[in-house]
């Protein structure tokens, strides 16, 4: 079975991996990092497979999460193209899936990189996901097929809200994308701005 795979093995990643753990979720995930240790503490705390082999980890992969700093974007996308990635990708049935976790990283930038057959999303979880109480907004890049935002939504966890609402909630598409939804697991009504307190009078000095 094709597997999620984390590229990074930070902050958000472990966040996003507690929230799956406390749903239960059986979603096949592979990590990748550089170290080793990070690597040792997540497969011990959430029972999640890692690898230190890119290519390796690739080859199991239909779904990309690319959890690194922005900065840490086009090094990690330069290092996932070296590994034969694009011969590798075109013997697919079906285009490969990426999602990026890196703020400020436009969707064309991440096209750009990675080129066909990759389709791209991007998500903006938030830490809280770790006590299942976040909100992870995910905006599509145009040719995103519906089918496949299912596969994504399962791998950020949450129940998704249509687009109408998620732009209530004061998210936006991004440039070239087809839309934004939000995913949640909290109730709506927790995310609900409260209600201001009357201003007070002024009072002018004589």
């Amino acid at each position: 079975m094709k597997s999620a795979l984390f590229l990074g093995g930070g902050r958000i990643t472990s966040a996003l991996l507690a929230g799956l753990h406390r749903a239960r979720s059986r979603a096949p995930i592979i990590v990748h990092d550089r170290n080793p240790h990070k690597l040792r503490a997540l497969k011990r705390e959430y029972g999640i497979s890692v690898e230190t082999d890119l290519g390796k980890a690739l080859a199991h992969a239909d779904v990309l999460m690319v959890a690194v700093r922005p900065g840490s974007v086009t090094e990690v996308l330069s290092q996932v193209r070296q590994t034969g990635f694009s011969t590798l990708s075109r013997r697919r049935a079906k285009p490969l899936l990426a999602c990026s976790l890196a703020a400020g990283i436009p969707l064309s930038q991440l096209r750009a990189q990675l080129g066909r057959p990759v389709i791209w999303c991007r998500a903006m979880p938030s830490p809280a996901a770790r006590s299942g109480r976040g909100l992870t907004a995910l905006t599509f890049d145009r040719g995103f097929p519906d089918a496949a935002r299912g596969r994504v939504e399962r791998d950020v966890q949450g129940e998704m809200l249509d687009r109408e609402r998620a732009i209530a909630l004061g998210q936006r598409s991004s440039r070239g994308a087809a839309n934004t939804s939000i995913s949640r697991d909290t109730p709506l009504s927790a995310c609900r701005p409260k209600e201001r307190s009357p201003a007070m009078p002024s009072v002018s000095r004589t």
